[in-house]
């Protein structure tokens, strides 16, 4: 997976939505796309046939950017839910077409970087994935998973210095 494309794709957003503090408002950033965002209960009442669709797809949170709008699991957890919305935003600015394990891992990535910046987790002074979890508003699960990807990137960082995307992040917050 290529770590600058996630990278800067979240930088764009962040620009173009004009995002400078954590946690982000992930409704807000999914209307800026023109979506809007139903439950899946929601959903089934305005259209059972896209529903019966989403349902097949996943269920945690699904996008029709044909019909503008992204449904998700109102019954799922908080935090999960904050994820998934920022997946299927993933596959927008991604540019993803179909389905591939390639496209679901980039749009993992995606919500995991604009969820939680690793440059953000560093600036926070996060010491462990509870810190993560409070501060960035996310499961404990992705939050775990960002600070293990934070203290891999900060080694790199260390290491051999911020590569051009994670400079661009430092300018956008720093």
């Amino acid at each position: 997976m290529d770590y600058n494309k996630i990278v800067t794709a979240t930088i764009d957003v962040f620009r173009e939505c004009d995002v400078h503090s954590f946690p982000i408002d992930c409704g807000e950033l999914l209307k800026h796309y023109g979506y809007r965002i139903l439950t899946y209960k929601g959903l089934l009442e305005k259209n059972s046939e896209l529903y019966s669709l989403c349902m097949e797809y996943s269920e945690d949170a699904f996008r029709s950017g044909s019909a503008n709008i992204v449904a998700y699991n109102h019954n799922r957890p908080h935090g999960r839910i904050r994820f998934s919305l920022m997946h299927e935003l993933g596959h927008h600015v991604l540019n993803h077409t179909g389905v591939s394990d390639q496209n679901e891992k980039e749009a993992n990535a995606f919500a995991s970087y604009i969820l939680a910046p690793r440059m953000a987790i560093h600036y926070s002074r996060c010491k462990n994935a509870n810190d993560v979890a409070r501060l960035f508003d996310m499961s404990f699960e992705a939050a775990d998973n960002a600070f293990i990807d934070y203290r891999r990137w900060h080694r790199n960082v260390v290491m051999y210095k911020m590569s051009a995307a994670d400079k661009a992040m430092y300018s956008h917050f720093y």
